[in-house]
């Protein structure tokens, strides 16, 4: 009977089936997040199954999380579009995070991408590989602060307000070229 090996590593697996006078073989690896790379997923025949002694049961090993590489930089590609490349790579994109910038309303500035151990990869400027599991931010631009020069005080206040910026305060100043009640800047 082939006994059960898996998640022991491809050395202590061998050991156990010789115990039972099996021969181990290793087969084709698979990609997986559950599995540490370089232990066993499963065998061929599976656990349970009887075999004669001095069989061959095959090993498939965990390859670790299925890598993609981005040849392309994320930084300047539609949210969207850099969201959707993410998650069919097995990412999870979190909550992007909303910048001003001179870039149109929706573009990616920076990625990032962080692996379980911590450690992080920069997908803004020269792409990078992540993994199956990873996890990703995104910065995204919301475009230019609007120009309100020139508007009212109560227009800018809700020009400004579309664009999730509060007034705070505003400072009264004289001039004599603009009409009172008029943004100067």
């Amino acid at each position: 009977v082939v006994p059960d090996v898996r998640t022991l590593t491809a050395e202590e697996a061998s050991a156990r089936l010789l115990q039972d006078t099996l021969i181990s073989a290793e087969a084709e690896g698979q990609y997986s997040t559950e599995v540490a790379a370089g232990s066993v997923i499963d065998t061929d025949p599976t656990a349970g199954t009887r075999i004669d002694r001095e069989s061959n049961v095959a090993l498939i090993l965990s390859l670790g999380p299925q890598p993609t590489t981005f040849d392309q930089a994320l930084a300047g590609l539609p949210e969207d579009e850099a969201r959707l490349l993410l998650e069919n790579a097995g990412v999870s994109v979190g909550e992007s995070t909303f910048q001003f910038s001179d870039d149109s309303r929706g573009t990616v500035l920076a990625a990032n991408a962080t692996r379980p151990d911590g450690t992080a990869t920069d997908l803004s400027g020269g792409g990078g590989t992540v993994y199956e599991g990873d996890s990703a931010s995104l910065v995204v631009s919301v475009g230019s602060v609007p120009d309100v020069e020139g508007m009212t005080v109560d227009e800018a206040t809700s020009t400004l307000s579309d664009v999730d910026l509060v007034v705070a305060d505003t400072v009264k100043d004289y001039n004599n070229n603009v009409k009172a009640g008029i943004v100067m800047g």
